[in-house]
């Protein structure tokens, strides 16, 4: 049989009940994830239900501004798509990896981005949801540096 996702409940108790304080902090930033993605499909539901931004940001116990920078891409990605069609459009965290990568190519002297160089942009941009799940794995900038040193010609 597959393995199963934790719940909420099982990262939790994980996190307060591992001694080694790294894995312990490994399970926190996981439950931290899990906690975000819970939050942001509550808060679309809530404004797709009739909330406004200030019920919502209250509820949250942060400013209607923070709450609407923090979650308006829940509702500008799909008009997004709408209006380019069958396009799908980028976000600024997908350009500005690709930007780091094409420097990490660079520094590496190769002269196209593999996916090594995409995978190291990722780590670069360190707020991304991507990103953030790599680190919860244990995967950093550096070890990613590290290993594929010892793989590229």
């Amino acid at each position: 049989m597959g393995a199963t996702t934790p719940t909420i409940e099982q990262l939790a108790r994980d996190a307060v009940q591992i001694a080694d304080p790294e894995t312990a902090l490994r399970a926190l930033t996981a439950l931290r994830l899990e906690l975000d993605a819970a939050e942001a499909h509550l808060v679309q539901r809530a404004l797709r239900g009739g909330a406004s931004w200030s019920q919502v940001a209250r509820a949250l116990g942060i400013t209607k501004q923070a709450a609407h920078r923090k979650y308006r891409h829940l509702f500008e990605q799909p008009l997004a798509a709408a209006l380019a069609g069958s396009r799908i459009l980028a976000t600024t965290d997908a350009r500005r990896s690709i930007q780091f990568a094409r420097e990490e190519a660079a520094r590496l002297s190769q002269p196209a981005i593999g996916t090594e160089h995409v995978l190291l942009g990722i780590l670069r941009c360190q707020r991304s949801r991507a990103a953030q799940a790599l680190n919860a794995l244990g995967v950093t900038l550096g070890s990613a540096r590290l290993c594929l040193q010892t793989t590229l010609p």
